[in-house]
């Protein structure tokens, strides 16, 4: 019931993000649809806001962005370019009449990305570049190619992330009602969750995960697992790893069966 209330609250804030629950006005676009293309240069950072479908190809041969959305609306974003860095947020609550697009097609990966508000992020190809994500208010994101020596990901709210892919070190940080999932292989796990978040690591050698509020964890691994769980938080293991583990508050540690 805390996890569905918390929920709750969230959306509730994401909608008024659309909505205009501040009592500011909402602007409601015009149904026509257009687009915008350019040039963004290589980018070493890459920030986005509001209400977005994001798709990101990060092996591509050129560098282009395009906006597609409502033609009335295109005039209320900040769009700031140039110095290696691509932002593009509402300058209002906007009210698209369907989903709006941003497509970016880049010679390489940003190495820092932070996506906040309503988006739907799917990130093509291999991703080759050490990369630093951050995510908040209700991000559903899908990066399946990773293949690189490290990661950091820090995200709230009620974002959904599923991870693949081949990552030497992983440090994950998550809070509110956020679902993290990794199915690829990894080496070495960092993890702290808050919260009400839940996360499934489908295998790594090493980990240390620190868990508080009623959180829960799944994760085999295989060599080493260092636990710190608090309040009603679970984790659920899976491997034969050496365990060091300490408990408080009815938190539990369980091993499931293979």
């Amino acid at each position: 019931m805390r996890k569905q209330l918390f929920a709750l609250a969230l959306v509730t804030a994401a909608g008024c993000f659309l909505a205009g629950c501040s009592g500011i006005a909402v602007i409601t676009g015009n149904g026509i649809i257009t687009e915008k293309t350019f040039d963004p240069g290589d980018i070493s950072r890459l920030t986005t806001a509001g209400y977005w479908k994001i798709t990101l190809d990060p092996n591509a041969d050129r560098n282009q962005c395009t906006i597609v959305i409502d033609e009335n609306l295109l005039e209320e974003l900040a769009i700031k370019s140039g110095s290696g860095r691509l932002q593009v947020t509402p300058l209002h609550n906007l009210r698209p009449s369907r989903e709006p697009q941003l497509r970016l097609q880049l010679k390489q990966m940003p190495e820092k990305l932070n996506f906040s508000g309503i988006s739907n992020l799917e990130v093509t190809g291999k991703i080759t570049r050490e990369t630093e994500w951050s995510f908040s208010g209700s991000t559903t994101a899908s990066i399946p190619g990773f293949a690189v020596p490290e990661i950091q990901l820090q995200a709230s709210g009620i974002s959904r992330l599923t991870l693949g892919g081949n990552v030497e070190k992983a440090t994950v940080r998550t809070s509110g009602s956020t679902e993290f999932t990794f199915s690829g292989n990894l080496q070495e796990l960092f993890m702290e969750q808050s919260g009400c978040s839940n996360a499934a690591v489908r295998s790594c050698e090493s980990a240390e995960i620190q868990l508080s509020g009623s959180c829960t964890a799944k994760l085999d691994a295989a060599r080493q697992l260092t636990v710190r769980a608090g309040g009603a938080s679970q984790l659920l293991y899976s491997g034969s790893p050496e365990l060091q583990f300490h408990t408080s508050g009815s938190a539990k540690i369980k091993k499931q069966k293979q």
